[in-house]
């Protein structure tokens, strides 16, 4: 069967998304009836993932980068066997150091160009010591196939330090986080050179790289021997507020753990979000509008917004200093993965426009709020959890980085799984119907299942067999869902079987999996069995009876006699005495039937219908018997005399006939009461005039009568003489 879906009654009453209030000229995302998350395994078999990268010109392709040194390649979801680029044998892989970022520039379909940070040891150390540094360099694809990197290729970028590479005076906070921005350049983020509250203040050193987010022009000539240029609108070319490296575009890093910008490829507004991990106290976030360069987010001085005590004896470098727009304490994790503001379509316009992180000690997800001023500054609206909806701590684990897709869905890396998990939202479930789910329904029965969590909306599907009779969205706010959605749609069924089934739909998901569909039997109230009357009646109104009918609420009398009909009339059952436990319902409807006639019942039910009609019962009536003369029988000398019959039973009425030779000369009727009947119940007596009457031999004769069995035979005649 088809069962097609209304879109258009999808869309009334339904809303996709609340807008949360808040002061003129910001804007705000915010979810309402969320889709519930869930992760899935995209691809696994990995060793110790850092970093998920789309490829920029085919969406099919994405690229995991492996902190060991080499960087896997995905095709439509499937690990390939042939790597990306293996750079193990120079990678230093140990603690937080290793393969740490990738980034394709915008122009990489012509330049095949890409980069990499990693780190690598000197051998021997460098003449102040320093065993550790970081490297930024690049690399081309191969001319004949895109998924290969040329190893050959390798240029390390050459900072304004003369080096081409950066010192690290200790083996921990390498950053490692690199992308390009929507502006074309390539931001990098270096940590603090490692220990612990960073000891020789680098982040808030002008000199040094290190602690720092940097942003280069990379869009030069093969031949270029720093391979760099400096964006003319570096916030520190100009040597204010503070005389400090050209590279540098914000100081004030502990340890960068993956920054990322809102696309604005996919909508997004460009602004920048760094996630920096903290020392003792607070994780943060940090929120960035698009060409803000300049900031300083207050490491070591500053753990969040909380003053670092006992290691703020040197100052910042400059003010003021940027607070995060979120930071959390280390009782809800201890080391902040960055993630990216979600700008795609499955999770549904709940979640679009929030920021999703996570924690790498902790394995939690969450997301957050964003209310956006009108000079670009953001603030956090709320943060929603989604460890446990997503797949749980066991599930996923370390959570080392996070990635997004062409079509700006979230990717999650667990590093010590060596798993990439897609984040999606959870199908809506199959309803549980729960009644009527079997055995026989009235007319118009009332469906009741189980809500489906998240359905906003339900399609309820009712087959009789006439064919489809419901099909139906109903908005779940109306239905005011409990333990059951129930609706009555008042749509009579035909008689026999029925089938019905349920889906649910949410605006984020669809259509949701249809129910199993429930059989059951449409009946009606099965016929009455007529009791009485029936045969030959006596005098007087009959009381009706007949055995009740299941689920009847009324039942229908219908009387014919020889005289046509005589009842035509509905009785509630109460009406009826067909109480529970009673065998016999009665009614009397005080009517006179005349000779035979038939009657019929027929029951009904507000939610089951009308029944069928009974099976007739035929009656008639007992004819009146002829009355029996008793006197005048001899001589009668006097004017008048009393003439007494027989009563006849159910007689109402008596017609006395005299006749003497010359014929009829006493017609008269007289009621049984004026014939003294009713004084002495086995005879008439009636005082008659004979001043009519001649001489001579008379005859007379009675006839009895009633409504019900009208005239009876006339009885035998009596003479008598005057």
């Amino acid at each position: 069967m088809s069962r097609s879906c209304r879109s258009i009654i999808l869309r009334n009453g339904l809303t996709a998304c609340l807008l949360i209030g808040v002061s003129a000229g910001v804007t705000a995302t915010y979810a309402s009836a969320q889709s519930i998350l869930e992760s899935r395994v995209y691809v696994s078999g990995f060793v110790a993932p850092v970093g998920f990268e789309q490829d920029p010109d085919d969406a099919r392709v994405q690229f995991v980068v492996q902190q060991g040194g080499v960087i896997r390649t995905i095709v439509d979801g499937v690990l390939q066997a042939t790597p990306f680029l293996d750079l193990s044998a120079t990678v230093a892989a140990y603690g937080e150091a290793g393969l740490l970022g990738l980034a394709f520039p915008p122009d990489t379909a012509t330049t095949r160009r890409f980069y990499v940070h990693f780190n690598t040891l000197e051998d021997p150390p460098l003449p102040d010591g320093t065993i550790i540094v970081s490297r930024v360099a690049r690399f081309t694809r191969s001319a004949f196939n895109p998924l290969i990197a040329n190893p050959s290729s390798r240029r390390d970028l050459v900072w304004s330090t003369g080096e081409p590479f950066i010192r690290h005076p200790f083996g921990n906070h390498k950053g490692g986080q690199i992308a390009f921005g929507p502006d074309g350049y390539l931001y990098i983020a270096m940590g603090d050179g490692g220990s612990g509250n960073d000891p020789a203040h680098h982040a808030q050193n002008p000199q040094s790289l290190l602690g720092k987010l940097m942003r280069l022009d990379v869009d030069v000539p093969d031949t270029d021997p720093e391979g760099f240029d400096i964006p003319p609108t570096n916030p520190f070319v100009d040597g204010i507020p503070v005389a400090a490296r050209p590279e540098i575009w914000a100081f004030g890093m502990r340890n960068p753990w993956r920054f990322s910008f809102d696309s604005l490829a996919l909508g997004g507004s460009g602004a920048l979000l760094v996630a920096d991990v903290g020392q003792s106290q607070r994780e943060e976030i940090n929120y960035e509008p698009p060409r803000s360069g300049g900031r300083n987010y207050g490491w070591r001085n500053y753990e969040g917004t909380r003053l670092n005590e006992f290691h703020d004896t040197l100052p910042l470098a400059f003010g003021p200093k940027t607070d995060p727009i979120f930071e959390y304490p280390r009782s809800d994790g201890y080391s902040v993965t960055g993630g990216f503001v979600y700008r795609g379509s499955s999770l549904g316009a709940a979640y679009r426009g929030r920021y999703f992180f996570g924690d790498f000690g902790s394995g939690r997800i969450w997301s957050l709020g964003l209310a956006i001023d009108g000079s670009g500054e953001a603030s956090t609206i709320d943060r929603m959890e989604h460890t446990a909806a997503i797949a749980g701590t066991q599930a996923i684990g370390s959570i080392s980085s996070f990635g997004q897709d062409a079509g700006g869905e979230l990717y999650v890396v667990s590093y010590f799984g060596g798993t990439v998990f897609r984040i999606g939202p959870r199908p809506l479930s199959k309803p549980q119907l729960t009644s009527p789910i079997t055995g026989t329904v009235g007319m118009t029965p009332t469906y009741r299942w189980r809500p489906v969590q998240t359905a906003t909306a339900y399609q309820l599907w009712v087959n009789d067999s006439s064919g489809t009779v419901v099909d139906t969205w109903y908005n779940a706010a109306s239905l005011a869902c409990g333990i059951d959605c129930w609706v009555s749609p008042r749509v009579a069924l035909a008689e026999g079987s029925v089938t019905w089934w349920v889906r649910g739909w949410n605006v984020d998901g669809g259509e949701g999996p249809w129910s199993d569909g429930a059989s059951i039997v449409r009946s009606t109230p099965g016929p009455a069995t007529l009791v009485a009357p029936s045969g030959v009646l006596g005098p007087g109104s009959p009381r009706f009876e007949w055995t009740p009918v299941g689920n009847a609420t009324h039942y229908y009398l219908w009387v014919n006699d020889r005289s046509g009909q005589r009842l035509d009339r509905w009785y509630s059952a109460g009406e009826a005495g067909c109480a529970i436990g009673v065998s016999r319902c009665s009614v009397d409807p005080r009517i006179l039937l005349v000779e035979e006639g038939l009657w019929w019942v027929q029951a009904w039910s507000a939610t089951h219908g009308y029944g069928p009609w009974s099976a007739g019962l035929m009656f008639t009536r007992a004819p009146l018997a002829a009355p029996a003369l008793i006197s005048p029988a001899t001589a009668v000398a006097a004017a008048a005399t009393e003439f007494r019959w027989s009563a006849v039973a159910g007689a109402t009425h008596y017609y006395l006939w005299v006749n003497d030779a010359a014929g009829p000369r006493i017609q008269t009727w007289y009621m049984s009461g004026a014939a003294k009947c009713a004084n002495a119940p086995t005879v008439c007596s009636l005082p008659v005039s004979l001043a009519t009457l001649g001489s001579g031999t008379a005859t007379w004769w009675v006839q009895a009568w009633s409504l019900e069995s009208g005239f009876s035979r006339w009885s035998a005649g009596l003479a008598f003489s005057r």
